[in-house]
C-alpha cells in the first residue's frame, strides 16, 4: 500500500504534544531505514515499513487527541493499531510488536489465544472508530479467520515451516530495530549517525608504555604477542577463547585482541560484558585510554549526569541505556536483557549485536544451570548476526565449545601463601587480631551486612582514617569514590 493511501485519513492528529502523528510515523520509518542500513538488515526495510506506519494510527481516535490535550481520559492505543497491522501485513507477529510496543512481548501460546478470541465485528468497529475502511484494502472475516485458525496453525505448529529459534530471532531483531526508532523519534532525536569502531595502534604502544614495569612485565608482553598472533587466524564468525591466569592483563590483551579484528573483518562495534559495576568503571578507564568514544553503561551511570547539559540523542542514550558508541562497556545483567528479556526497551540494542566482537568477561559468573542454553545462544547468534564471542577467564566454563586464542601459560610464581587459623575468632576479638597484625594490611569478609557494621564500629575510633567500609549500607557513589580512590 502506498503511503499516501495509508495517511489519507489523517488530517492534523498529533502523536505526541507538539508533533503530527504523520510526521511521527513517518520520521519512526525513516530511523529504522537508518538502523538497517547501518547494520546490513536492509531486506527488513519492507517489513518494517508497515509496523513503523501503523504502530500508532489509533492516536488518531478523538479520545486520544483529547487526552494529549486536557490529560483527561485514556484511550489505548496499541491494540486497535495492531488491527490494521494485521490487515496490511497477514502477519500476526509483526501485528504483535504493534501490540505490545509499550509493555512486553508474550509467549506463542499467549499470542494464540489473544488472537483467536478476537471479534472480526468487534475489530472492524474498533478500526471504524478512527479510520474509513473504504480507502484501504483490509481482509474479509473469511480471510482473517483462515489467516489466524489455518494458515497459521499449519505453519508454526503442524508442518513447522518456521523454526521456533528462527521465529524468535526474527521477531526480536524486528522488535529491537522499531523500538529503538520509536523511542528516537518520540524524543525528537534526528539521526543516530552510527561510527564504526577503528584500531590505534599507537594508542595502544603509548598505554602500554606508561604502564608500571615489573618482572612480570615480559611475561605479560609475550602472551599479550602470542594472543594477538592467533587472532590473525580469525576468519569466521563463531566462539573464541582467552584462557589466562588472574594478573596476566586479559583486559587490555582482549581490548587489543577484539580491536584488531574488528579492524580486520571490518566490524562495527565492541561490546565488552563485565559481571561487576565496579569492574565496568575500572575497565572503561582503561578502554579510554585508547579510544575516545567508550560508553561505559550500567545502572548508576544516570545518576552522574547533569541532565539539563544533555542533548536529545545523550538523554535517549542514558534513558534507555542504548549501545550507541562503537565501543561499549556494560554488565552481564544488561547483556543478559538485551537477549533475553521481553520487555520491549530491553531489546533495543539486540540489533547492535550484528557484526560486533563481544568480549565476555568472567562467564563463570552466569549460574551453571543456565550455561548450555546460553552457549546455544551465543552459537545461534554467531551465525545468525555474524558476532564474534570472547570468552575471557582464568577458569573457563563449560559454557561452548571455543577456539582458544591465548598460548598455554601458568603465573611465573607462587603469588600467595596461607595460614589457616582452625578455631572460631569472635567479632569483639578482631581488634587484638588486627593489632598482632599491624605491619601488614588487612581484608576483612564478613557474611551480612549487619556483622560488617558491627565490626566496622568497632574498629573505627581505633583506625580512622585507615579504615575503608565497602558493603551496600554506603550508597553506591560513595562506593564507587572508595574503590578508585580509596
Amino acid at each position: 500500500m502506498e503511503t499516501t493511501k495509508l495517511f489519507g485519513f489523517l488530517n492534523g492528529q498529533e502523536s505526541h504534544p507538539g508533533k503530527l502523528l504523520k510526521d511521527h510515523l513517518k520520521g519512526v520509518f525513516e530511523k529504522s531505514k537508518e538502523i538497517s542500513n547501518f547494520h546490513g538488515y536492509n531486506m527488513l526495510v519492507e517489513s518494517l515499513k508497515y509496523i513503523c506506519l501503523t504502530h500508532d494510527v489509533a492516536k488518531s481516535h478523538l479520545k486520544f487527541q483529547k487526552y494529549l490535550k486536557t490529560k483527561k481520559g485514556h484511550y489505548p492505543h496499541s491494540e486497535p493499531s495492531s488491527y490494521l497491522t494485521f490487515m496490511l501485513t497477514k502477519d500476526i507477529f509483526h501485528a504483535e510488536i504493534v501490540r505490545r510496543h509499550h509493555s512486553y512481548q508474550v509467549n506463542f501460546e499467549d499470542i494464540m489465544s489473544f488472537w483467536r478470541n478476537l471479534n472480526y465485528q468487534d475489530v472492524i468497529k474498533a478500526l471504524e472508530e478512527f479510520l474509513d475502511l473504504t480507502k484501504i484494502e483490509y481482509l474479509t472475516e473469511k480471510e482473517w479467520k483462515r489467516l489466524i485458525f489455518q494458515s497459521w496453525h499449519s505453519k508454526y505448529l503442524l508442518n513447522k515451516t518456521v523454526k521456533a529459534e528462527d521465529l524468535w530471532f526474527n521477531t526480536r531483531i524486528e522488535n529491537s530495530i522499531f523500538i529503538t526508532s520509536d523511542r528516537l523519534d518520540a524524543l525528537n532525536v534526528d539521526r543516530i549517525n552510527f561510527d564504526k569502531i577503528s584500531y590505534q595502534q599507537d594508542r595502544f604502544d603509548k598505554f602500554l608504555e606508561s604502564l608500571p614495569k615489573n618482572h612480570l612485565s615480559d611475561w605479560k608482553n609475550e602472551i599479550r604477542e602470542s594472543t594477538l598472533s592467533n587472532v590473525d587466524t580469525i576468519s569466521e564468525p563463531g566462539i573464541y577463547t582467552i584462557t589466562l591466569p588472574t594478573g596476566a592483563g586479559k583486559t587490555i590483551t582482549g581490548l587489543q585482541a577484539s580491536m584488531k579484528l574488528a579492524n580486520k573483518l571490518s566490524l562495527k562495534t565492541i561490546i565488552y560484558v563485565l559481571p561487576f559495576i565496579s569492574i565496568v568503571d575500572q575497565n572503561s578507564e582503561v578502554a579510554k585510554n585508547i579510544y575516545d568514544k567508550v560508553q561505559e553503561d550500567h545502572h548508576l551511570v544516570s545518576a552522574s549526569k547533569e541532565k539539563e547539559d544533555l542533548d536529545n540523542l545523550e538523554r535517549f542514550i542514558l534513558s534507555f541505556r542504548y549501545f550507541k558508541e562503537p565501543l561499549i562497556v556494560t554488565t552481564l545483567a544488561k547483556f543478559w536483557e538485551v537477549l533475553y528479556s521481553p520487555n520491549a526497551n530491553d531489546s533495543m540494542s539486540f540489533h547492535r549485536l550484528k557484526d560486533a566482537v563481544v568480549i565476555l568477561d568472567e562467564p563463570q559468573s552466569i549460574p551453571p544451570e543456565y550455561w548450555q542454553g546460553f552457549g546455544e545462544t551465543l552459537s545461534f547468534l554467531s551465525k545468525k548476526m555474524g558476532t564474534f564471542f570472547i570468552l575471557m577467564t582464568a577458569t573457563q566454563p563449560k559454557i561452548e565449545e571455543g577456539k582458544e586464542l591465548a598460548p598455554k601459560s601458568s603465573f611465573p610464581e607462587n603469588r600467595h601463601s596461607y595460614h589457616i587459623i582452625n578455631k572460631k575468632i569472635f567479632l569483639s576479638e578482631i581488634k587484638q587480631f588486627l593489632e598482632e597484625r599491624s605491619d601488614n594490611s588487612s581484608l576483612i569478609i564478613l557474611n551480612t551486612k549487619k556483622e560488617a557494621l558491627k565490626a566496622f564500629i568497632l574498629l573505627r575510633e581505633h583506625l580512622k582514617n585507615n579504615l575503608f567500609f565497602l558493603s551496600t549500607w554506603v550508597i553506591p557513589k560513595e562506593r564507587r569514590l572508595l574503590v578508585k580512590y580509596g
